[in-house]
């Protein structure tokens, strides 16, 4: 074992209990025989949790002191990452983790307290505490305080790290909590989302702050095994959403009770009548930013497939869009009105002009309907050049989307060899649609531009936990 000590500014009695130390100790304490998480075959109740909890909490305990005021938990099976995580914050570490060995030398903080498995994740094996040097890291200097670290690399591929304020998750939790309805009987499927990412982190902390039960499977076949966890409300991506209905098959019906939450800006039409029919009697359509601490906006599918994409604001968010000149439209940029614990800027990054004032600008182009209902277009930053002017491709691209009924399209701009304007549209289907259709959904298009069309079964997407496209990588 290796430790460099870093300056701690904090002793353990100055730091306030976090909001996770006390759900779950008061949890092991009221209904300690309850199931707390579940990950991958492996389960403790809230009284073995907490015990799990201790261990790592004394572990870390007899560490060399100072005690460092950052530790970033690496490639850890998910049991003990959330353990080790929970016992570091209750020392006062700030935490963040993630399963990219790459990000240990672009997380702007120094040289942290490195946890990290000796097996293989998947085993839960023993666990090792290193320092590892990364070269041309500046250290932050942040005094520990308990939080934890979200990382984002969003749909530009650039690496965010994002401070989650500790004094606001109590409010937060119990807000998610109402909002989805958690109680001490939710059993919620968070699939395989880490805790770096915002699903993977929030969710259980509300789960957890109602007294309910979290399950983890990161297993390709979790399909398989999800019946017999007895769950009643899941988080699913409209990728794996489908993966999951044809798992299941057109002729099986849905189960009974369970709701399925999914995001990711937009959820084809087909997708949403397959996970009708065959996965879940209620499923629940949302949009947030990593940055925010809330659910912006929400919708639950009644029937019309089409309407699934039409959002409403969720209670206590404000949202808006705007136009190049950021006045109010019914069609533009959205931005979301920040509110106390929100992140107002990204860790160890230069003021960044998605924060201005007091609106974030997560980069999404939106329409909103008379009635006040939202839908995502797309990105803000994707653009093609169309007779000399430059236009935002999400309305073109989402218009296209729904004609040919695709997962997925994007659209790139350039020249000819021989000169004269070019588009490149990329479909992400298993299935080429056929010319006629393909020609009926360009018609639109301006005359003069040569267009080539290339059909792709899978785009090109991020890691991260929410499964954006990479535009630079598919172009």
């Amino acid at each position: 074992m290796i430790l460099k000590a870093i300056v701690w500014s904090a002793s353990q009695s100055e730091v306030e209990t976090s909001l996770l130390g006390h759900v779950i100790k008061s949890k092991a304490h009221e209904t300690p025989e309850r199931v707390a998480i579940s990950v991958e075959g492996r389960h403790l109740t809230y009284a073995k949790f907490q015990a799990t909890i201790d261990q790592m909490s004394d572990r870390i305990a007899r560490l060399p002191e100072p005690l460092p005021s950052t530790a970033v938990l690496f490639r850890l099976h998910l049991l003990d990452a959330w353990s080790a995580m929970i016992a570091l914050r209750e020392l006062g570490v700030d935490t963040s983790a993630t399963d990219d060995p790459a990000l240990l030398d672009a997380l702007p903080f120094g040289n942290p307290l490195v946890i990290y498995a000796n097996k293989a994740p998947a085993s839960g094996g023993d666990i090792d505490i290193a320092e590892p040097a990364p070269p041309g890291v500046t250290a932050l200097g942040l005094a520990g305080s308990g939080a934890h670290h979200l990382i984002s690399s969003g749909s530009t591929g650039g690496l965010k790290v994002l401070r989650m304020d500790p004094a606001a998750e109590p409010a937060v939790a119990k807000a998610r909590a109402a909002l989805f309805g958690f109680s001490a009987e939710t059993c919620f499927h968070i699939g395989g989302f880490g805790l770096w990412t915002a699903a993977g982190y929030k969710f259980p902390l509300a789960v957890w702050a109602a007294g309910g039960r979290v399950v983890i499977d990161r297993r390709p076949d979790f399909a398989d095994r999800f019946t017999g966890e007895d769950v009643d409300q899941a988080f699913m991506l409209p990728d794996q959403l489908d993966a999951f209905a044809a798992r299941r098959g057109a002729n099986t019906p849905p189960i009974s009770g369970l709701r399925v939450i999914t995001s990711g800006g937009f959820t084809a039409p087909a997708t949403v009548a397959s996970a009708a029919s065959c996965v879940a009697d209620k499923l629940t359509n949302i949009y947030t930013a990593t940055e925010v601490n809330r659910t912006i906006l929400i919708a639950n599918h009644a029937g019309d497939p089409a309407e699934f994409a039409w959002l409403e604001p969720a209670p206590g968010a404000e949202v808006e869009i705007v136009d190049e000149e950021d006045q109010l439209s019914d069609e533009g940029e959205l931005r979301i009105r920040l509110s106390p614990g929100d992140c107002q800027g990204y860790v160890g990054a230069v003021p960044n002009e998605v924060f201005r004032g007091p609106w974030l600008y997560p980069g999404d182009l939106a329409a909103q309907r008379k009635d006040g209902r939202i839908r995502l277009l797309g990105r803000a930053d994707a653009a093609i050049i169309l007779n000399g002017q430059k236009r935002p491709a999400a309305p073109l691209e989402d218009a296209i989307r729904d004609q040919l009924g695709v997962s997925a399209v994007c659209m790139f701009s350039g020249q000819r060899r021989g000169g004269g304007a070019r588009i490149v549209l990329a479909l992400e289907s298993a299935t080429p649609p056929d010319e006629l259709t393909i020609r009926e959904a360009l018609s639109d298009l301006p005359y003069g531009h040569e267009v080539s069309v290339y059909c792709i079964p899978a785009f090109p997407r991020t890691t991260g936990g929410m499964n954006k496209i990479r535009r630079e990588a598919l172009r």
